[in-house]
């Protein structure tokens, strides 16, 4: 099974498809404000299941529990966790709940752009064509709006990055392939700006077999990398310049290890959520490796990196890759073992998912927890679990 950030079904939700009319509060919107791109602060989050805004959190169950999703807010400054809904006297448990999003499909891209919380949106057909609509919101949970509809004639099946910047919307997917009895896919990214009439423009595509892939942007430039398919850990880094509208081949060859995810600084690109962490220096256009797992585990870094050694046993490490923590979770706070899924961090505090319970893919009887570990103090809070409103 791949490991892209996100993957979007574009068959399963064309074939379940439904037309969604414009919930009560919603309105569709019509000229919108070119805000600051968030990119930076958004280092450490790819957008899929969180993304951050200033101190908030934004986060979404991984699996859908009591009959959908729900946006929540984790403030790290207060440590509080509350639904994205400004709805007065809401009980937070309805479709009528300003934090329920509308998904024709079961993940959910969020974008911080401006002061305003962008994610993609169900779909939306007209004729013989599909649209893809992306909503906004205030960050108070009030004034949501249908901000543009995504048109699909470049559509993926994966997508892999989505992000905002300068008023376009950047989308990074791969698109399945079958020639001559071969099966391939073809990495595209394209871009369409905000509004009801948009020309989307495609700025790339590669055919490659079996690939991994990922993006992240930052001040205007948007950097993927493309991993050939043969676990030989060959990547092809790529980047595209918004001002030029040129794209870069940056390096091609071995990386120093097999990631599914990247962070774009300022001074270079760190992959990490695999065994190994290591960085490319855009001054010295090369890599080095900063920490390799002496468990085979997998590494996660947020200016620090962090790894689970065992079910509910961790060890913290500094950016030189000492030793700064380690220790053990204590697994009375769960309902039984969980699917830990890594969401980001922020100013050291590391955010999870975690999901106990319904096995065999089925949601009935799971828990879902946030849980958040704290570098600084080594310490970790469960300030939220799906017994909550």
């Amino acid at each position: 099974m791949k490991h892209c950030s996100a993957i979007l079904l574009l068959m399963l939700f064309l074939a379940c498809y439904t037309f969604f009319a414009c919930a009560p509060g919603e309105s569709m919107g019509g000229d919108f404000d070119k805000g600051e791109s968030n990119m930076e602060e958004n280092a450490f989050f790819n957008g899929y299941l969180a993304a951050r805004m200033g101190d908030l959190v934004y986060f979404t169950e991984e699996k859908p529990l009591n009959g959908g999703r729900r946006i929540y807010v984790y403030d790290s400054a207060s440590g509080e966790v509350f639904p994205l809904c400004a709805k007065p006297d809401c009980t937070h448990d309805s479709g009528e709940c300003r934090a329920a999003y509308p998904s024709a499909f079961g993940d959910l891209f969020m974008m911080p752009y401006g002061d305003r919380l962008y994610f993609l949106g169900d779909v939306e057909r007209k004729e013989d064509k599909t649209y893809l609509r992306i909503y906004s919101q205030a960050s108070d949970g009030s004034d949501r709006k249908i901000e543009s509809k995504f048109k699909w004639e470049l559509g993926s099946y994966v997508v892999s990055f989505v992000g905002i910047y300068d008023g376009i919307v950047y989308k990074l997917g791969s698109t399945i392939v079958i020639e001559n009895g071969e099966q391939y896919e073809e990495i595209s990214l394209c871009s369409q700006p905000l509004g009801e009439d948009g020309e989307v423009r495609e700025l790339f595509r590669e055919r490659v077999q079996d690939p991994e892939f990922m993006g992240a942007m930052r001040a205007g430039k948007l950097w993927f990398a493309v991993y050939d398919g043969d676990g030989n850990c060959i990547m092809h880094l790529y980047s595209y310049d918004t001002e030029t509208d040129e794209i870069n081949t940056e390096f091609e060859g071995k990386a120093p290890g097999y990631a599914f995810r990247m962070a774009a600084l300022e001074d270079r690109l760190v992959f990490h959520e695999g065994r190994t962490v290591f960085a490319y220096s855009f001054e010295e256009k090369a890599f080095k490796e900063m920490l390799r797992s002496d468990d085979d585990q997998v590494i996660r870094y947020g200016g620090v990196m962090f790894e689970w050694t065992g079910r509910f046993d961790f060890r913290c490490y500094a950016e030189d890759g000492s030793l700064m923590h380690e220790g053990t979770l204590d697994e009375a706070l769960f309902d039984g073992p969980p699917i830990k899924t890594y969401l980001g961090c922020i100013n050291g505090k590391f955010c999870f998912l975690f999901e106990c319970g319904g096995g065999d893919g089925e949601n009935e009887g799971a828990h879902n927890y946030f849980v958040v570990y704290d570098s600084q103090t080594n310490t970790f809070s469960v300030p939220w679990d799906s017994d909550m409103k």
